[in-house]
């Protein structure tokens, strides 16, 4: 019976506090409908990290505008999320994506990530590799990958 009751607390406390690593593109967005879906079955707070890619930065100014553009789409959807009544945080941060999606999800004692990915072939994620595909291998929480298509049709 003990392994009963910690299962359901296990499975009860999933959708609790989601980690939403987000690059404001169609699948990010397409993902917080999710997002907001899983309120029904016990979310309650969700935070919110963007990563600008450290390794794409080629100038201060680019860094500057980047930072800018981060801010004001987090606080958007710092709003939405509020709206529907889920506790919410933002980070924005200028590092590794991978690096700081996982580090987040950890110190933060995230119980879920959901993240977009823009559907690329299998194949392409396992030979190139994308955040997505890296964070659902090495993730020590679950991860709910949302595609920017529907792949199920």
């Amino acid at each position: 019976i003990e392994k009963r009751v910690s299962l359901e607390k296990f499975a009860g406390d999933t959708f609790k506090k989601i980690l939403y690593p987000t690059d404001f593109s169609k699948c990010s967005e397409k993902a917080l409908g999710y997002i907001k879906k899983l309120k029904a079955l016990g979310a309650k707070e969700v935070i919110a990290l963007h990563v600008i890619d450290h390794k794409r930065l080629e100038t201060e100014q680019q860094k500057k505008e980047l930072r800018e553009i981060g801010r004001f789409n987090l606080e958007r959807i710092k709003d939405t999320l509020t709206k529907a009544s889920f506790k919410t945080r933002t980070y924005l941060k200028v590092s590794d994506p991978l690096k700081e999606i996982l580090n987040c999800a950890e110190d933060k004692n995230c119980s879920l990530i959901v993240m977009g990915t823009h559907g690329k072939s299998v194949v392409t994620e396992w030979l190139v590799g994308t955040v997505s595909f890296n964070v659902v291998r090495m993730a020590e929480k679950p991860v709910l990958i949302v595609h920017e298509e529907d792949v199920w049709r």
